[in-house]
């Protein structure tokens, strides 16, 4: 598709991903046990099939080349120190050889992968390093985690899901900005997510510390 098409197609199709996924999510919430799981396969689904259809492989392989000023890649770092205070230290007991474990792993493994090219690397292929995109990534990106996740995970609900998730957002476009690579905003969203224990979140197995 040409360009243009592409930049009038992706926001309605993102505001169309958080209306169907926060009605999806509410359509399965009934059952606690799986909803989480029915809610991640729905949005890993939807960006899959969002990458396949807004992004080449050379896109993809552009994103992913080296850093240059590759010193910024360590400022969202500054938000891994707070997500051990207050969610891995008062949590950390809930680590045992399980197949919770096994799937935190994989999540985080592989969702900062598909997250940082739908979030970051199509946006800024489309538009640029622009004030919109910037906006409308960071923005959408933190509503995204209440609006879909929130419906049924007490951690990723509520406005202080929504201005984390907005910050650590904003971070990560700077970082793609300022090295023009997602390298960097992989690796450290991996880490994030480490250490915010993804699925124990999305499972209600782990909480917040109270502000």
């Amino acid at each position: 598709m040409k360009l243009r098409t592409l930049k009038l197609l992706f926001p309605f199709s993102v505001f169309l991903f958080i209306i169907i996924g926060h009605y999806f999510a509410e359509l399965v919430s009934p059952n606690k046990a799986t909803a989480w799981a029915y809610v991640l396969v729905f949005y890993g689904a939807w960006i899959i099939v969002s990458i396949i259809l807004f992004l080449d492989f050379s896109d993809i392989q552009q994103m992913f080349r080296p850093s240059i000023l590759s010193y910024w890649n360590l400022l969202p770092l500054i938000f891994i120190i707070p997500t051990i205070y207050f969610i891995f230290i008062p949590n950390k007991s809930l680590l045992t050889m399980d197949k919770w474990l096994l799937m935190n792993l994989i999540i985080c493994f592989t969702g900062p992968w598909l997250e940082e090219i739908y979030w970051r690397g199509v946006i800024n292929k489309l538009y640029g390093f622009t004030t919109f995109s910037f906006c409308f990534s960071s923005f959408l990106f933190a509503a995204s985690h209440p609006l879909i996740f929130g419906v049924n995970s007490k951690g990723d609900s509520g406005i202080v899901a929504f201005v984390g998730t907005f910050f650590v957002g904003s971070i990560w476009w700077l970082c793609y900005y300022k090295t023009r690579s997602l390298r960097g905003c992989v690796i450290t969203h991996f880490l994030t997510d480490l250490a915010g224990m993804a699925v124990y979140i999305l499972t209600n197995k782990a909480a917040l510390l109270a502000l």
